[in-house]
């Protein structure tokens, strides 16, 4: 048997959550660095029976600018109405990716963002405008 890889151990880490307006945008910056990353599944808490809009943009390069509109990979719309949503499908980075999100209802809270992934290092959150 071969030993394990850097990339054998399954890793979370969670954002904590964050207050957005109405009308307002705010996005996490997931980051591993140089390292990349498999992620495995992210799931949201506090999209469901709000609205939202969530776009997920995956630079190509280190140190790009946050969001940019030739790094947006995919958009998905939340409604008050619906009744399940806020999981992600598995995705890799090569150094790190945006989930920003657009409040298109009342003030409200992402209550949590938990990220299960494989990386050689830990990942690191932060949001911003």
């Amino acid at each position: 048997m071969g030993t394990m890889g850097a990339f054998d151990k399954i890793r979370t880490i969670q954002s904590g959550a964050q207050a957005i307006l109405a009308a307002a945008t705010e996005y996490l910056h997931i980051d591993s660095g140089v390292n990349g990353a498999e992620i495995l599944s992210i799931v949201i808490e506090g999209l469901i029976g709000h609205d939202w809009t969530l776009a997920v943009y995956v630079p190509a390069v280190d140190a790009e600018a946050a969001v940019q509109a030739k790094s947006r990979r995919d958009a998905v719309p939340y409604l008050a109405a619906d009744t399940e949503g806020g999981l992600l499908k598995p995705f890799a980075i090569p150094f790190d990716c945006y989930l920003r999100f657009t409040n298109d209802g009342a003030d409200d809270d992402i209550d949590q963002v938990t990220i299960t992934y494989r990386s050689a290092t830990e990942l690191t959150l932060a949001w911003g405008p």
